[in-house]
């Protein structure tokens, strides 16, 4: 039997770790990049920024600390976790390794610096950052694709059945759509027993999850600039995707969204502005809802995605946080990014 009991005890103590707010909002206050670099140095992520700082300077420093520090701690749970926990966390955190091997393929696919690219990833999977450098190394979109394949990565199966297509229509979507379903399909048959349960609580994030993706499907087809054959509505969620197939305006998007999620962030229940206002204040909403299995049953996974979920929170406003000092954005629109 897996001791979650024990698990909660080191996670508990794991998050008295995370920044508390008024840390947050003294990084706000701060005028110059150097003085931000100071807090981070003086916090917990002082170890990441030493060894950030002995080969970067500036925000790359920054930023590979805030990388770094991201993949240790979680790296630090898994290596915590007996097998059921860890085989599901393995589950969860593929949705990153998803995402980066997405961001890379978009950068090859645009001729992006690869340092342009590193920037966007988060390291939060199986995908460590020296693996990441090289896929970034490689020369193309298929020369990735190989590299993942030699690494007998699960994503490069469904990659490589996609990339015949693709050299068709030359429409990376085709491999953005494979991924995804692929990863899917696949977290919802590692979590089949559902309900209030370990396997169910896993479930239910990435059930959100796909709610997420096919809201963005739904928006990119309201925008008028992508077709119905360029978009893929994913099932298992929990909104249906055939509704959102379907609506025709922002105002048919959120009346679904309410339906089905009765608490849904004020913000957005109350109408947001735009396509983007809507995409960002959902996406806050499910890292919110992901954050606050931190106070569901003590002796169950709930407590560890709730840290993971406050963690990855930590991560994207910090580097939200840099970036816009680094490039003296004003305070006010710092705030509106934020993932609160």
């Amino acid at each position: 039997m897996d001791d979650y009991g024990y698990l909660g005890a080191r996670i508990r103590g794991m998050k008295g770790r995370l920044l508390p707010g008024d840390f947050f909002q003294g990084l706000l206050e701060q005028k110059e990049l150097m003085k931000v670099a100071d807090s981070l140095l003086s916090s917990p992520y002082g170890e990441d920024m030493s060894v950030a700082l002995a080969g970067e300077s500036g925000l790359l420093a920054m930023e590979k600390a805030l990388r770094r520090n991201l993949y240790r701690i979680f790296r630090k749970v898994l290596q915590m976790c007996s097998e059921e926990p860890h085989r599901l966390l393995r589950v969860l955190l593929g949705k990153w390794d998803v995402y980066n091997i997405k961001t890379v393929l978009r950068g090859k696919q645009k001729g992006l610096p690869a340092q342009e690219v590193l920037s966007a990833l988060v390291p939060a999977g199986e995908l460590d950052e020296p693996k990441l450098q090289e896929l970034l190394n490689q020369p193309d979109v298929k020369a990735v694709i190989d590299t993942l394949a030699t690494w007998l990565s699960p994503f490069a199966p469904p990659l490589l059945g996609a990339f015949p297509e693709y050299l068709e229509n030359g429409q990376l979507a085709v491999l953005e759509k494979a991924l995804d379903r692929y990863y899917f399909n696949w977290v919802l048959s590692e979590t089949s027993l559902g309900g209030e349960n370990n396997e169910g609580f896993v479930r239910e994030i990435i059930k959100r999850e796909i709610d997420y993706q096919n809201l963005l499907s739904a928006l990119k087809l309201i925008s008028g600039r992508f077709e119905a054959g360029e978009v893929e509505f994913f099932p298992g969620g929990n909104l249906s995707g055939e509704y959102l197939s379907g609506a025709k305006s922002l105002e048919e998007v959120l009346t679904g969204l309410k339906k089905t999620y009765p608490d849904l962030d004020e913000r957005l229940a109350e109408g947001a502005e735009s396509p983007s206002d809507v995409e960002h204040l959902f996406y806050c909403f499910l890292l919110r809802k992901w954050s606050d299995m931190v106070r569901k049953d003590p002796l169950s996974i709930a407590i560890v995605l709730g840290f993971l979920g406050l963690k990855l929170k930590e991560f994207l406003n910090l580097r939200i946080i840099v970036r816009s000092k680094a490039h003296g954005v004003p305070v006010d629109i710092i705030k509106k990014e934020l993932v609160l």
